[in-house]
């Protein structure tokens, strides 16, 4: 412990320069009142982490064992990592957004934080040093940082307030299920779940890119609630099931289950590759991609954007590539509604790559490579 301490101690004071040097950075910036402001929030977030780090060192050891380690490991080293960028980004809280290309500070903070989210357990698999407090980290790290970044969307303009939930999702859930315990109902085991994984991955993805400048509504507005709405749903699915409520229901969940992640992803493939099409065969229906739509782009040929239509529309028909066709149709989607506004067609095409997105491709896919990913961890030894 005694080894821990002193590590603590001295990520508490790296924490702290890299604190105070970023607020140097802000007074040159914006002045001192902006830099202050930003420092105090950011130092109240850091000094709640470090209080509850000291009270979680006695958890440093594997699952399993008691023997305490006396260093953190590399997956630990990352989650602390993790921690300060959070803090970090927590000074922009009530503050207006930083000129010119400062503004992409808080969407670069929470990159890094989110590819030292998918590092640290990586880490601490190929080091054999998965902890408890690895555990305890992670889950904290998570749901501050979702909470935090969902206000500076908020904040921002890019979500609607219906969106707000999100960020406090894991809270509200933990508060329903003692209001549950409370009334001393059973509360059962939750089952394990790779989907669960998957989509709390998809939504961090999407609530990171919400902080990116060029994102501007009303598209987000309509985007942030399809995401949303099957991020409540597996938090519903989830909370009826520890409660028991869910086996009561006596349905046929395994046939729900294959519609809405089998046949309706094949429907929906279908639809997209309509749309799609729609410009190059000039069906004529009121449909994006058309002439008009097409000049959204104006630095691309409109031959050019034909063929990149048609080949996102046939790879999503045969669900070549999974997930990943509908990540870049998204992208590709909402670069060009950056320049004009959303039509009916916008509205089923962005429906459509969601839901793909979430689902995966359904019956009779070509490839769906990320498969792998959601049902395996990286660095996890084989059995």
């Amino acid at each position: 412990m005694s080894q821990l301490k002193f590590r603590w101690a001295f990520y508490g004071l790296g924490s702290i320069a890299v604190l105070l040097l970023g607020a140097q950075l802000l007074y040159r910036i914006q002045g001192v009142r902006y830099a202050s402001q930003w420092g105090l929030q950011a130092a109240l977030v850091l000094a709640f982490q470090l209080v509850a780090l000291w009270r979680a060192l006695p958890q440093n050891h594997r699952a399993g064992e008691e023997e305490i380690l006396p260093r953190f490991g590399p997956g630990n080293a990352l989650s602390l990592a993790r921690g300060t960028l959070i803090a970090l980004l927590a000074g922009f809280l009530l503050l207006p957004t930083l000129p010119g290309g400062w503004s992409w500070l808080p969407f670069t903070l929470y990159i890094l934080s989110d590819i030292s989210d998918f590092l640290d357990g990586f880490a601490a698999r190929i080091s054999n040093m998965l902890t408890r407090l690895g555990e305890s980290l992670d889950m904290n790290n998570d749901s501050l940082g979702v909470m935090v970044v969902t206000l500076l969307a908020f904040q921002y303009g890019r979500v609607p307030w219906w969106y707000l939930p999100f960020g406090f999702a894991r809270f509200i859930y933990l508060f329903a299920l003692h209001r549950h315990e409370k009334r001393g109902l059973p509360v059962y085991p939750l089952r394990p779940s790779h989907m669960r994984r998957w989509f709390a991955g998809i939504q961090m993805g999407f609530i990171s890119v919400m902080l990116a400048p060029p994102v501007k509504p009303p598209a987000t507005l309509y985007a942030a609630t399809l995401f949303l709405i099957p991020f409540a749903g597996i938090f519903i699915y989830d909370y009826w099931q520890v409660t028991g409520k869910l086996d009561a229901l006596k349905l046929d969940w395994e046939k729900i289950q294959g519609w809405l992640l089998d046949r309706m992803p094949f429907i929906l493939r279908g639809l997209a590759l309509l749309i799609y099409g729609n410009h190059a065969l000039g069906l004529g229906l009121p449909l994006p991609l058309g002439a008009d739509s097409a000049s959204a782009l104006q630095s691309a040929p409109e031959s050019l954007l034909i063929g990149w239509n048609l080949l996102l529309g046939i790879l999503l028909a045969l669900g070549a590539l999974g997930r990943f066709t509908p990540i870049a149709a998204l992208i590709s989607a909402g670069i060009r509604l950056q320049a004009s506004p959303l039509l009916s067609g916008d509205y089923l095409l962005i429906f459509a790559l969601v839901y793909l997105l979430f689902s995966g491709s359904g019956r009779r896919a070509l490839w769906s490579p990320e498969d792998w990913l959601i049902y395996n961890r990286v660095g996890k030894p084989k059995a």
